[in-house]
C-alpha cells in the first residue's frame, strides 16, 4: 500500500509477488540395461531427477524415447551405434549427465585358455564391456556361449587343430575383443 503525496485520499494497492528460482537437481544415471544390444532392442536407463521433458542423446544425436518417468527412460538401440559411444541425458534447465554406452570390451583374465583339440573345454573370459547375447569364435569357428554378462563370457570350445587360435568375442552392439585359446 502506498499513499499518494499529491492526493492524500488516494491509496494505491499493489500485489507484490515474490519469486525465487532454484535449479532442480541434476539428473543421475545408476544403470543402463543392456549397455549393448542388437538394433531395435529396448534400452532402459534408470536413474534419478529425470524431468518430464528430458532429452536423451547418443553422441550428440537425439534419441526418440519410448517412455520416460522421473527415474527411468527407454529407447530403441539405434542402427550404427559406434563402439565407445556416450549417452547424455539432459533436462530442460541444461543440467545433464553422461555415461558410456556400447563399450568396446576388454579382457583382463582368461581361465582354462588351453584344452584338447576335440573341443568341449569350458573357457572363461573375464573383462569389461560384455553384455548378454555376446557371440564368440575360436579360430573362426563359432563357440557355444553358455554365459554372457557385463564382466564374464563363458563358452564351450569347438573342435580344432592343435595350436594357438584367436578368440573373437563380439557384443550384440557389434564391438569386439580378441584373446587366444591354445589347443593341444
Amino acid at each position: 500500500m502506498a499513499p499518494s503525496a499529491a492526493n492524500p485520499s488516494l491509496i494505491e494497492i499493489t500485489n507484490a509477488v515474490g519469486m525465487q528460482f532454484s535449479f532442480a537437481p541434476a539428473p543421475a544415471i545408476t544403470t543402463i540395461a543392456p549397455n549393448s544390444a542388437t538394433v531395435g532392442a529396448t534400452i532402459t536407463v534408470t536413474g534419478t531427477n529425470f524431468s518430464p521433458f528430458v532429452v536423451a542423446e547418443l553422441n550428440g544425436n537425439p534419441l526418440a524415447l519410448l517412455s520416460s518417468t522421473a527415474t527411468q527412460i527407454t529407447f530403441a538401440m539405434p542402427a550404427g551405434t559406434p563402439c565407445g559411444s556416450q549417452l547424455r541425458v539432459r533436462n530442460p534447465d541444461g543440467a545433464f549427465v553422461t555415461a558410456p554406452f556400447n563399450p568396446t570390451p576388454t579382457i583382463s583374465q582368461q581361465l582354462n585358455a588351453t584344452g584338447p583339440a576335440v573341443g568341449g573345454t569350458t573357457y572363461i573370459v573375464v573383462g569389461t564391456g560384455f553384455a548378454p547375447g555376446c557371440t564368440a569364435t575360436i579360430g573362426g569357428i563359432p563357440a557355444t556361449v553358455t554365459t554372457s554378462a557385463s564382466t564374464v563370457v563363458t563358452m564351450l570350445t569347438p573342435p580344432s587343430t592343435p595350436g594357438a587360435k584367436p578368440v573373437v568375442i563380439t557384443t550384440p552392439g557389434g564391438c569386439s575383443v580378441t584373446g587366444t585359446f591354445t589347443y593341444f
